[in-house]
């Protein structure tokens, strides 16, 4: 037993091995995805060519990810308001590009947004089925509407659990709880990956 287990632990690499191998891992994953990670800006209709300007920094943001070479963008439904009363801009390589609703679900709270523009980089999508507790897991989104240059920030951390299930909001008339998403039914990966305003929307 001591012979086999000093052979094992003669293969095991060092601790600086394993921990240049994880962020060399993380820096090719964040490579890999950024180029699809796109800031989402969202201001009241009348603003004009201001919303489009780079210095401009709008009060209401969120992220969204490229799920279409030729300008479909995937973000969250709560992020965009009244689309009669706001227009809505997407930030690609400090471009921006005005973006009308392609389509929107309040049930899943998702929302696509269509932009003129072609050549672009698709997001590669996962299977949230293979996904176990424990696994490490980065955030790349668009945290207080700084990713408008084209350059998502990065967080790290790790699942920490499942099908989990939102607070139900309850209604004020009422007291009965609501059930108004899928947020509501067990279907949230939790983690404890820091998210700062304006990172909804973004890639996991």
């Amino acid at each position: 037993m001591f012979a086999l287990f000093g052979r094992a632990a003669a293969q095991e690499p060092s601790g600086l091995a394993a921990a240049l191998a994880l962020e060399e891992a993380t820096v090719a994953a964040v490579e890999k995805a950024e180029p699809s990670v796109v800031a989402v800006a969202r201001a009241r209709k009348g603003l004009g060519p201001r919303l489009l300007d780079p210095e401009f920094i709008p009060s209401e943001f969120a992220s969204g990810v490229i799920v279409d070479r030729n300008g479909l963008i995937l973000t969250v439904y709560h992020a965009l308001g009244d689309p009669e009363a706001n227009d809505y801009a997407v930030w690609i390589d400090r471009r921006g590009y005005r973006a009308v609703i392609k389509a929107a679900d309040p049930t899943f709270d998702l929302a696509v947004l269509q932009i003129e523009a072609d050549s672009l980089t698709p997001i590669a999508l996962g299977d949230a089925t293979r996904l176990k507790k424990g696994q490490f897991v980065i955030a790349l989104g668009n945290p207080l509407a700084i990713a408008r240059d084209g350059r998502p920030s990065a967080s790290w951390g790790i699942i920490a659990n499942l099908h989990r299930k939102a607070a139900p909001q309850t209604d004020a008339a009422t007291g009965l709880e609501e059930r108004d998403t899928l947020h509501h039914y067990g279907t949230l990966i939790q983690t404890d990956v820091r998210l700062e305003r304006g990172g909804s929307g973004g890639a996991l």
